[in-house]
C-alpha cells in the first residue's frame, strides 16, 4: 500500500513534471516563447507617444530618431533601411495602423516602437483609412522569423477596436502604457 508520504512525494512530483513540461519540450525542440506587444518593445524608448509629424516620411524620422537613440547608432542610418523598404510597398495595415519595418544587423532579437497619431497618417492602407498607431519593428537581418514574430504581435494586438481606441486616447505615459498592456494581454472588454 502506499503511506502517506509517498502519496505526496507522487502528487508533488506530478505538479513538479507537469509545470516543467512545457517549457522543457520547447527548449528541446528548440521552440521559442512567444512573446507579445510590450515583450518586444525597446525597454528604453518602445513608447514614443504621440507623433508631431503629419506625414509618412516624418513619421518614421520621429520613430526611428527615438530607436537610434536606443540602440547608439546613427539615425539616418536606420531612417534609410526603413524609408527604402517602405519606398518598395507601403506598410499601411487597415483599421488605423501602419508597421513600417527594416532589418538592421546587430540586432539580436525584434524590437518594436510605438508611436500614436490621433488626427492620422497616410500610411496607403488598402481600406483608406490613416494610421493613428505605428508601430516600427526592427529586426535582425539573420532572423526572419523575428520579423514575423513581431509583425504578428502587433497585427494580432491591435485588432481589437476598443484596445486600439484605449491606446490613441491615451494622455500620459502610464496611460499608454496601461492601454498597450490591455492590447498586448487581448482583455480591451
Amino acid at each position: 500500500l502506499i503511506t502517506k508520504e509517498l502519496f505526496v512525494a507522487i502528487v508533488v512530483m506530478a505538479i513538479a513534471t507537469s509545470v516543467l513540461a512545457g517549457p522543457m519540450m520547447q527548449r528541446a525542440l528548440g521552440r521559442k516563447q512567444k512573446r507579445g506587444l510590450l515583450d518586444l518593445m525597446h525597454p528604453k524608448a518602445g513608447v514614443v507617444g504621440k507623433l508631431e509629424s503629419a506625414n509618412r516620411e516624418g513619421a518614421i524620422r520621429e520613430l526611428t530618431a527615438a530607436a537610434a537613440e536606443a540602440f547608439e547608432r546613427p539615425a539616418d542610418e536606420l531612417f534609410s533601411l526603413v524609408w527604402a523598404r517602405e519606398q518598395i510597398m507601403s506598410t499601411g495595415l487597415e483599421q488605423g495602423l501602419a508597421v513600417p519595418h527594416a532589418r538592421v544587423t546587430g540586432l539580436d532579437r525584434a524590437f518594436i516602437f510605438v508611436g500614436i497619431s490621433p488626427p492620422g497618417i497616410d500610411f496607403d492602407a488598402k481600406d483608406d483609412q490613416l494610421a493613428e498607431v505605428v508601430c516600427l519593428i526592427l529586426s535582425p537581418v539573420e532572423d526572419g522569423a523575428a520579423q514575423v514574430e513581431a509583425l504578428t504581435a502587433v497585427a494580432g494586438g491591435f485588432t481589437d477596436e476598443e484596445a486600439r481606441r484605449r491606446v490613441v486616447e491615451a494622455t500620459t505615459g502610464t496611460e499608454f502604457r496601461a492601454a498597450l498592456a490591455t492590447v498586448n494581454s487581448g482583455e480591451a472588454h
